[in-house]
């Protein structure tokens, strides 16, 4: 059997060539953009971007403020928003927290919500007493429009003010 071992690999080799073909065909390559005498990088520097905006609401980054919420008094809600309030103690500028949970819909629906509700409360940042807020809002929320929304999230806020100035 060994004997006609170096023939039975014989049979499966194939033969090829081991020269070129002579005849090829151009590679197609575009033709360059603008004057070629001049390299493709600016030679100036880079645009400026537009500086980040200044936020005038921070997020709540305690536990304790969270647990904090849990035994607060100072609660109100217009709709499907309930705004719970913490008064805080050497704080600027108010501190929002949100709690959408899952029946609101999936990621993208409440992640669109969250960045609504952001909104609203930037824009009533200026009125806001400082402290600490969670915003709530049940699965009715996410159907809201986003003027409907607004007004939902004003009406609790105005009656939260109004048990804090109690």
């Amino acid at each position: 059997m060994l004997q006609n071992w170096p023939n039975l690999s014989l049979r499966y080799e194939a033969h090829l060539s081991t020269q070129c073909p002579q005849t090829r065909q151009e590679s197609w390559l575009s033709p360059p953009h603008g004057n070629s005498r001049r390299s493709g990088h600016y030679q100036s520097s880079p645009p400026q971007r537009p500086s980040p905006s200044i936020s005038l609401i921070y997020k709540v980054r305690k536990l304790a403020t969270f647990r904090e919420f849990r035994s607060s008094r100072h609660r109100a809600s217009a709709g499907p928003i309930r705004i719970t309030y913490v008064s805080g103690d050497g704080v600027n500028s108010p501190c929002v927290a949100f709690a959408i949970g899952r029946k609101v819909g999936n990621a993208v629906v409440r992640n669109r919500l969250r960045r609504r509700l952001r909104a609203i409360s930037e824009e009533l940042a200026p009125e806001m007493p400082h402290g600490a807020y969670l915003i709530a809002v049940s699965d009715a929320a996410a159907r809201l429009q986003y003027l409907e929304l607004r007004e939902s999230v004003i009406a609790a806020m105005a009656a939260l003010v109004k048990r804090i100035a109690r």
